[in-house]
């Protein structure tokens, strides 16, 4: 990780998601059972979809012409340069696409965050 570019660092971050993903498929399958059936339905297919799907990039101003183009009120006025909020990226970015995925340019005053 050393030499490794931001583009590197969110490919092995997504490795990693997914490797916890299918490690807990395969080794808690009875607990997750359980989970899925009394605590939280559809955790398993949730989880399922982290392991198999591929994660994809869009820059910040991508994102933020996502969020804008989006059928929803914000709690937050999302507008380009400001923080790209977990309330306003992961509910719009999800319902736009299947995909996971990860803002890899944010302006220098906004901090880089995850989607999805």
């Amino acid at each position: 990780m050393a030499f490794c570019d931001l583009m590197g660092n969110m490919d092995n971050a997504q490795r990693m998601i997914k490797s916890c993903a299918n490690y807990v498929l395969e080794n808690g399958a009875e607990e997750m059972e359980f989970f899925d059936r009394f605590i939280a339905k559809g955790v398993i297919d949730r989880l399922d979809a982290v392991r198999t799907a591929d994660f994809g990039h869009v820059t910040y101003t991508e994102a933020i012409d996502l969020l804008q183009k989006a059928d929803e009120k914000f709690n937050y006025p999302v507008s380009w340069g400001s923080t790209c909020r977990p309330s306003t990226s992961g509910i719009s970015v999800r319902r736009s696409s299947t995909v996971r995925c990860s803002l890899p340019t944010t302006p220098r005053r906004s901090r880089p965050s995850t989607c999805g």
